[in-house]
Parts: C-alpha cells; structure tokens; sequence
C-alpha cells in the first residue's frame, strides 16, 4: 500500500431549499437488501451473510477504489500484483478469484471465464455495494460459486445538489470529481465521474490515468410503474516497467482499457400481489496492450522490435420475470434469463517501423439460456427459508440444474 499525503478542498452547491434537502449520501436505507434473492428482501430474512457499504461510508474514509472498500468485507481478500492500476483480484471465501460474480446495476461485468480486474473500477457516483457470501449460482448463474459483489449507481433524490472535491499528494497523484444529482415527481437523476493521474512507485515508467462517468435517470409513469437507466464508462491507461523478472527496464510497455456498461430495468405492478420484471444490460470491454522491446541475441543487437495485444469482449442479457407477494412479507419468484458472449483477441509481432504480422488470434461466442424459480418465507416466529432452483442450457455444456435450500432463525443465521 503505498502512504500519501493528499490535500482537498470541496464545494458544494445546492437550490435554496438545501436547509430542509437531504443529500443521498445521507438519507437512511432501509435494511433491504437486493442482491440475495430475485426480489428486495428484508436483510432478518435472509439466509445468506450479506455485507453493504454504503456510498456515504466510502465518501467520509475518503475511499476512492471499490477494490480498497472491499478489504474491509469478511471473507473477502484482495490482490494487487504492482502500483495502481495493475491488476486486482479478488478471492471470497477461499475461492479462487473467478467464482466471484461482479455485477453492476444487475449487468454482469465478469471476463468470460469468470475472472475481473478491480483495478479500474472506482466508487464514483456508487450508492451502495452489496457483498452475499456464499454460493449465489441459484440466483446468478454457474459463476456465482463463492458469492457476488454488484454496485448500484446513485439515484437522484430531492432538490437539486451539486458537489465537486479535489485531492493531491506525493508520487504526483492527483484526483478530481464532479457530481449533481436531484429528483422531481416523475423524474430522478444522478451524474458524476472523476479523473485521476499518479506517476506511481516506480521511477520508470509507472505512470496510470483514470477516467470514469457514470450517470443514471428513472421516470415513474404511473402508480406501480418504475423505469431506470443507468450507464457507467471507464478510460484508464496502466504504464508498467517491470520485465517477466521484476526488474524495472521497460520504457514503454503499457495497458489500455476501455469499459462501457448499460442497464434498463422496469418494473410494473399487475395487481398489489402480482408484479413483472424486465431487465436487459450489455457490458463491453477492450483491451490493448502495446511493448517495444530489445530481442535477446548475441552481437550485434537485432532491430528493436513491436508487440500488441487485443481484445474486445461484449456481453448481453435479458431478463424477464414475476413475483407474487404472499402473507408475512414472503414472495415467490420465477423467470427466465438470456445471455450472449464474445471474445475477439489478436496478437501481433514485427519490427519497429514496419508492419506487424499476426502471431495468433481467437474468436468464440457462447450462449446460455437459464429457468429459475424461487420461494421467499417468512414465518409470524421470525424465521424464514428460501427455496430455489435453477436450470441453465448453455451453448458449450451440457444442461445442468441448481439448487439451493436455506433456514434462518431467530438470534442466528445459516445457510
């Protein structure tokens, strides 16, 4: 962990009701929680240990990286191979760092495979995170073996409030972010980013740029009706010096990535027991990764020569689904759920000032088709069990069902 000393300074702007306006940093959350089961669920009622940072407690430790906000979560570890901006992972419960699901705003971010990088994930405009460990695949898919992390973007809630704070320190690390925020009664909406820029640990070549925005707007056409957008780009660039020995040699190495998430969610009530669901996201990531180097040889020197290395991976779901509300706050939930990848990658070789020829590339799509059904109950003791089963149909495995089974009772928690 690298020691700084930042110096900040914030301003804050806000209508002329701000006396009795409440920011979204500080309005108090109900203990719902979203993530652990197909619909808000009162946190006594799970089945499953479930930890939420809010955006208010990121801002007051003058946290700024999700993956810093993590370590505090039990069970959670976290591991960062060089200076900021190298690649970050996590490992929950022991397991390995591709059996955790990362979700944003319910859109999956994960790399096919399972694995991501928190190294460029910020807490920019993030109301809250929630962290369920433990096996969530009945509810997420085959890659939620250890549990799931997803961040929700902030919601705009009441009079117009703007806000812009500034950091600096040593190692040239500087940092900036905006963000405004509001609500009326049909519309709210929230947008915020921030840049940062450090020179890093390194006297070579170390230097890493990030520049994240992030913004979301819900309309409420009518009673039992609800419609939110919510997008989120990130821009960051990772200069690194070390060789395959450790040794800090290289000039010129460097990592680009480009990351752009969208998610619709809409929601409408059939009756005052009855409500659908329909969710769509899409997450696109690239990737470029560029070296000039020294081949080794005997005298003379061979030429110098270039490498690169791209990728672009997309992922797109659709979720559709009901839920019926039953007696003592206890819900029934079934579904289905759509989701495509891909993956294109090129690697490429040749001499300084010529052309580069292609050494190996890889192109793959998959598919999978998932049906869940879920049962949410609570007893009048305080008790409560869930339910819940999953069948997926994927393009390069066999069909396979999930299940899972879980008991609460007063004055403890299992699962």
């Amino acid at each position: 962990m690298i020691k700084r000393i930042l110096i900040s300074f914030s301003a804050v702007v806000c209508s002329s009701t701000f006396a009795a306006a409440q920011s979204p940093d500080t309005a108090t959350l109900s203990a719902v929680v979203i993530s652990a089961t197909k619909s808000p669920a009162s946190r006594i009622s799970l089945t499953q240990p479930v930890t939420v940072i809010t955006g208010e407690q990121l801002r007051s430790r003058g946290i700024t990286r999700v993956s810093d906000a993590l370590r505090t979560v039990p069970g959670a570890i976290l591991v960062e191979n060089g200076s900021t901006g190298s690649v970050n992972s996590m490992f929950l419960r022991g397991g390995e760092s591709r059996y955790t699901k990362v979700l944003i705003d319910g859109v999956p971010v994960n790399a096919p495979g399972g694995f991501f990088d928190f190294s460029h994930l910020t807490v920019d405009n993030i109301e809250r995170i929630e962290i369920v460990r433990g096996p969530a695949s009945v509810v997420y898919g085959a890659d939620a073996v250890s549990g799931i992390v997803q961040i929700f973007t902030r919601q705009g809630r009441g009079a117009f409030n703007m806000s812009a704070e500034g950091r600096a320190g040593n190692r040239g690390s500087r940092e900036i972010t905006l963000d405004a925020n509001g609500s009326n009664k049909l519309l709210r909406y929230s947008l915020g980013g921030g840049a940062r820029r450090t020179d890093g640990i390194f006297f070579l070549n170390n230097n890493y740029y990030n520049g994240t925005l992030s913004g979301s707007a819900g309309i409420t056409p009518g009673q039992g009706s609800d419609l939110l957008v919510s997008a989120r780009y990130t821009d960051a660039e990772y200069h690194y010096p070390t060789d395959f020995t450790g040794a800090p040699i290289d000039s010129n190495s460097y990592r680009v990535q480009h990351r752009l998430t969208v998610s619709i969610d809409g929601k409408r009530d059939l009756s005052d027991k009855v409500g659908l669901r329909l969710r769509a996201g899409t997450n696109e990531v690239s990737d470029l990764t560029e070296d000039i180097f020294q081949p080794f040889s005997v005298q003379p020197p061979p030429p110098m020569r270039h490498s690169a290395s791209m990728s672009r991976n997309k992922r797109r779901n659709v979720e559709a689904g009901f839920v019926v509300h039953l007696p003592h706050a206890s819900t029934f939930n079934a579904g289905a759920e759509y989701v495509a990848e891909s993956e294109r990658a090129d690697n490429s070789e040749g001499p300084v000032g010529g052309s580069d020829s292609p050494t190996s590339s890889f192109d793959a799509d998959r598919r999978n088709t998932a049906f869940y059904t879920e049962m949410v109950a609570n007893s009048e003791s305080g008790s409560s069990w869930t339910l819940s089963a999953r069948r997926d149909d994927n393009s390069d495995y066999d069909a396979f069902n999930t299940y899972r089974a879980g008991i609460s009772v007063p004055g403890g928690q299992s699962s």
